[in-house]
């Protein structure tokens, strides 16, 4: 099942329209039938819609933790690093900006195959980042 921004409908928090997102990403990792035995508990959760802007380490992961970032800005890349100290010129991947701020066209990312520290830079910064349990 593809999501995409045109699966966005009035109703939906940027929360939950990322979690479909999520969900559907995890569904082509592991299949439909494993998904629907395994519950997924939030950890380390901002609220909602929390819209962050500040460089520094976002998360840390542990076994049998899923992280996402979603770009939000419109005009900067966010970099981030799987590991602390993430910068312009140290980083483990670059999320391009969006077409406007906040409206579900920049670029995101799952982590689902690292242990440690999760860290973010960027000028101007605006993302969302949380960190999901898998448990069975």
């Amino acid at each position: 099942m593809a999501i995409t921004v045109k699966d966005w409908n009035q109703t939906d928090t940027q929360y939950n329209f990322l979690v479909k997102i999520l969900r559907a990403i995890l569904k082509s990792l592991v299949g439909e039938a494993a998904l629907a035995t395994r519950s997924m508990q939030s950890a380390n959760l901002p609220s909602n819609s929390a819209i962050l802007t500040a460089a520094g380490t976002v998360f840390t992961l542990a076994a049998n933790e899923i992280g996402f970032i979603r770009q939000l800005n419109t005009t900067n890349a966010l970099f981030y690093k799987l590991g602390t100290g993430a910068s312009a010129t140290d980083f483990s991947d670059v999320l391009a900006a969006g077409t406007a701020n906040d409206n579900g066209t920049g670029a995101a990312t799952v982590i689902d195959d690292y242990i440690g520290a999760v860290s973010v830079a960027g000028t101007t910064l605006r993302y969302m980042a949380w960190k999901r349990l898998m448990t069975s």
